[in-house]
């Protein structure tokens, strides 16, 4: 269960946005658990890192990548290629995840999620496997009443807005690995337009949720220039 961060209605608002914003990035294609549920002013989020398996729980491994990388102090700098090495050396499916660490930077600058610290993207570990666990922590917080810049960023091509393309290059160990994040960024960015029209068919429409449209009012002068 998950309470506003602060007793605002902006506060009240983001909460309540980043049910939807989940299941925005569902169906952009991102690793995603079981769909949140707002209700009375609590945001309720199922584990994904608990499941029952022959009437026991079986608890999954989950280290955050500011731990995977030894990172123990608040506000310590963490950028972005720190994330893509971390992803490399401990994912026992480094390109598969390299992609969805790409897919969510892609979605959290037109969606305004700038809470995108260390400690909101992890590793789950299960017996014969670590990848990156499902997204959480996904909300526009760009319109925080405390004015959250953007965490993590890249070391280079990226002043706010990242220049993927370039970022691929230098990421990718094979061409092959480079064409497929490139294909999946041209794919996101065509789909990231068609977000207010998917929000007006879910019947959120942006004039009822000042935090989504605060977040979605740059998103594609954003996309566009990438």
């Amino acid at each position: 269960m998950k309470f506003p961060r602060g007793r605002t209605e902006m506060d009240r608002q983001i909460l309540r946005a980043e049910s939807v914003y989940y299941d925005i990035a569902q169906r952009l294609g991102c690793h995603t658990g079981r769909s949140l549920e707002w209700k009375g002013d609590c945001l309720f989020i199922p584990r994904f890192d608990v499941r029952p398996i022959a009437g026991k729980l079986y608890r999954s491994g989950l280290e955050t990548i500011a731990s995977a990388l030894g990172k123990t102090s608040f506000g310590e700098r963490v950028y972005l290629d720190e994330f893509a090495h971390a992803t490399r050396q401990f994912s026992t499916e480094p390109p598969d995840d390299l992609v969805e660490l790409f897919r969510r930077d892609i979605l959290n600058v037109p969606l305004g999620n700038t809470d995108n610290h260390s400690r909101n993207t992890a590793f789950l570990k299960e017996e014969n496997s670590i990848r990156l666990s499902p997204l959480y922590d996904f909300a526009p917080m760009m319109v925080d009443p405390e004015w959250i810049a953007r965490e993590c960023r890249w070391r280079q091509f990226d002043s706010g807005y990242p220049a993927w393309r370039q970022l691929a290059r230098i990421v990718s160990d094979t061409l092959e690995e480079e064409e497929v994040l490139q294909t999946e960024m041209t794919r996101l960015m065509r789909l990231v337009l068609n977000v207010p029209g998917w929000l007006r068919e879910k019947k959120h429409k942006r004039p009822h949720h000042p935090a989504m449209r605060g977040a979605l009012s740059t998103s594609n002068g954003a996309i566009e220039k990438k």
